[in-house]
């Protein structure tokens, strides 16, 4: 089946593509924006900006280097991991080249607006239905085509053929048997897609055993961080200034792209439904959601602005980064052979 990709950002892409509930890769997310602004030395001062935290230093080592092009190795990676594993399980597999997917994506990273600026907002509210740059490098058409290049070989088999196939690629699907429960993801029980995730996060820093010593006690560093009493009191702020201006109900500074995701979400969801039309127009699908998107822009706009100036009137970031600053601070004391041991082991596993 040939599709006509919709264009979107190399970080839409990433976070639409994770596997729902893999820890480990959420972690990397964060740790990978977090270290792209990062600078210094672990015992270093902060400068009073995100990233500069005596944590922030350890991401910098690890992911300091990771750039697109590395994240693209990566995946390029675990695609011939999986397609030797699917090998030894008696099925083809063609390694997918998803970089292609965001082939010729202009997103702006030079632009002189700085992303989270007041002028920003002004212009593209959150950078999430447009963004600088969007438009200045149009596709062409065959640019725009994407296909699936294990496709024709899963439609030639049997349905009994095509569950051992699935089943072997990602492993059994089911769920918690209580459907309130919160599900955890599991590698081991997600096919030779999941074991070859687990390998590539092995060696990139992703996984192993010195950040599964850490990681839940860095997840817990982060509701430190967010239950502090003065964050707690930020947000009450923050909320009351919200309502002031127009927008009630919201009791955190997350709400807003929340809400803002949730809608662009819906739009995917009604438009291309399950996925599975072998003869829809994807061309006409794909312009309806550009559309509905670009509708949003001047919602996101005024609550980008809105939102904006409440953390400004505030001090949000500057309290925010001193509560940040000092968690880190005390999990860096307290962990501080634990973070060398990984940066140690991530440094030895790329020599």
């Amino acid at each position: 089946m040939t599709r006509s990709m919709t264009r979107r950002t190399p970080t839409d892409v990433a976070l639409r593509s994770a596997p729902r509930g893999s820890r480990p890769a959420a972690f990397a997310a964060l740790a990978l924006v977090l270290a792209a602004c990062s600078s210094g030395t672990p015992d270093e001062e902060p400068a009073g900006e995100w990233g500069n935290g005596p944590l922030d230093a350890y991401f910098e080592r690890v992911y300091g280097d990771m750039d697109q092009g590395a994240w693209d190795e990566q995946q390029r990676e675990t695609e011939q991991l999986t397609a030797e594993c699917m090998a030894e399980q008696g099925f083809e597999y063609v390694p997918v080249d998803w970089s292609s997917m965001n082939g010729g994506v202009v997103v702006g990273e030079d632009s002189e607006i700085e992303w989270g600026s007041r002028e920003f907002a002004e212009q593209y509210g959150y950078g999430m239905s447009s963004w600088p740059g969007m438009d200045e490098q149009p596709l062409e058409e065959e640019e725009q085509v994407w296909e699936d290049p294990n496709q024709a070989y899963v439609e030639s088999m049997s349905d009994t053929e095509r569950d051992a196939y699935y089943i072997a690629l990602y492993g059994e699907q089911t769920g918690p048997e209580d459907p309130e429960a919160e599900w955890e993801y599991d590698w081991t029980q997600a096919g030779c897609q999941g074991a070859a995730q687990q390998a590539v996060q092995e060696k990139y820093g992703l996984g192993g055993d010195q950040m599964g010593a850490l990681q839940e006690d860095m997840e817990a560093l982060w509701a430190q961080i967010q239950s502090d009493e003065r964050v707690l009191a930020l947000a009450g702020r923050w909320s009351d200034c919200m309502a002031d201006a127009g927008y009630p109900g919201m009791a955190s500074p997350d709400d807003p792209q929340q809400i803002l995701s949730d809608e662009q979400n819906a739009i995917y969801e009604e438009v291309y439904g399950d996925g599975l039309m072998e003869d829809a127009d994807w061309e006409a699908l794909e312009a309806e959601v550009r559309e509905r998107t670009a509708a949003m822009t001047e919602k996101e706009i005024a609550m980008a602005v809105a939102d904006f100036d409440c953390k400004d009137a505030i001090d949000f970031q500057k309290v925010q980064i001193q509560v940040a600053t000092e968690h880190q601070k005390a999990f860096v004391d307290t962990h501080r052979a634990e973070l060398e041991a990984w940066v140690e082991s991530v440094e030895a596993a790329r020599s």
